[in-house]
């Protein structure tokens, strides 16, 4: 993208000129400027513009740009706004009255609530910032999710004060965390908000997974896999938002109306990772025994070795695993490797003979049939819808 021209006038050179108002900085915003430059080359009749390396609040003035369009982050606090056609893309605190085309904050909330809830956990917190309307709404879909799964206790809101140092952030943070219940499941805002949790929660001596289980959304791989544990996130589908984006854009050039209400881009799925890898669970013996399957690689477990590591009969053991689990110990084994297979196929582009010998199946066949059973799809479907660039349906991982 080149840097914004002096001037630019409708219909100069043929074009239009697009100011792409996003950073490079944020994983979000990557994925969304993708799918903006997707439209743009199967439209030729699109020049851009952008500054990829500001920060996030600190984005260039809409007043200085002499463009024909804006498509980006265009916040309530960028009123009154310039003449010319704009799209909004964040639902941080979009301003009334511009076409926005963004994440469903309430789906992905609900989506955190039904990953958390899995896990049997009972105590839940969200650690986030009501000033925010997408916080709000992420909230109000994870408590929504929440009911909806059974689980009737309130959800704790970890408070956050913006204008204090980060030390002081930090210091009442570790407060706040060791004086909840546990296990607990915590939802983060964004990734973000996710890390800085997981450093308070290493401040307070409170074991990740097994005491607080710590869920983000973006799936910003360089945050989620840096962070200790690496975080599991909810995968939003923004290069779709941006694509979309970019086509409401179009329309307003072409004369058409702006769409009435917000279009709301729902989640794509739950990328897992360490921060999850738990079940809350009474039962010491069934307890060990997860931490041992989820410890080794899939392709080296046996049943000989699960109950070689776990102080119990192969029938004690079973009993416990259905009265607690409801599935027996080679049920939840197959479901660790489905498990695997299904990161795999979502993040390395590793063939489907090396992904079924590293996930524990015999051999692809097999993988593709343990796919059609469980996942009614096909492990090469799978991976198209989690890596095309329209970024499919929603779904869970």
């Amino acid at each position: 993208m080149a840097q914004r021209p002096e001037t630019a006038s409708i219909g100069r050179d043929g074009r239009w000129h697009i100011l792409i108002r996003l950073t490079a900085e944020v994983g979000f915003d990557r994925g969304v400027t993708r799918g903006v430059l997707r439209f743009a080359g199967l439209h030729h009749r699109w020049r851009l513009y952008g500054q990829p390396a500001y920060a996030v609040d600190r984005v260039p003035n809409l007043r200085t740009w002499r463009g024909d369009g804006v498509i980006g982050r265009i916040l309530d606090r960028d009123v009154p706004l310039p003449e010319g056609h704009l799209v909004n893309v964040s639902t941080r605190n979009p301003p009334p009255g511009i076409p926005t085309v963004g994440n469903d904050d309430r789906a992905i909330g609900r989506l955190a609530a039904q990953h958390l809830a899995q896990l049997g956990l009972s105590h839940f917190a969200f650690f986030g910032d009501d000033q925010y309307c997408f916080s709000r709404d992420r909230l109000r879909g994870f408590t929504e999710g929440l009911r909806d799964a059974g689980k009737t206790r309130d959800v704790t809101m970890l408070e956050f004060d913006e204008e204090a140092s980060h030390a002081r952030q930090r210091q009442n943070l570790v407060a706040q965390l060791a004086s909840l219940p546990r296990p607990m499941g915590i939802m983060a805002l964004t990734d973000t908000y996710g890390w800085n949790l997981l450093e308070a929660l290493g401040e307070a001596e409170i074991a990740v997974p097994e005491e607080a289980a710590v869920l983000g959304v973006d799936n910003d791989e360089f945050v989620c896999e840096m962070a200790e544990p690496s975080l599991s996130s909810i995968k939003v589908a923004s290069q779709a938002i941006g694509f979309r984006g970019a086509e409401v854009l179009d329309d307003l050039f072409e004369g058409r109306p702006a769409p009435e209400t917000p279009i709301r881009i729902p989640p794509i799925g739950v990328i897992s990772r360490r921060s999850t890898d738990m079940v809350a669970v009474d039962d010491v013996l069934v307890a060990q025994a997860l931490r041992f399957i989820r410890g080794q690689p899939p392709r080296d477990l046996s049943l000989d070795r699960i109950f070689g590591a776990v102080p119990a009969s192969r029938r004690v053991l079973e009993r416990r695993f259905r009265a607690v689990l409801n599935r027996t110990v080679w049920q939840e084994v197959h479901r660790y490797r489905l498990s695997h297979a299904q990161r795999l196929l979502a993040e390395t582009r590793f063939d489907l003979e090396r992904i079924a010998e590293m996930s524990g199946f015999a051999n692809a066949k097999q993988l593709g049939a343990a796919f059609r059973n469980e996942l009614k799809t096909s492990p090469t479907a799978y991976r198209r819808r989690w890596q095309s660039p329209s970024e499919g349906s929603p779904g869970t991982t």
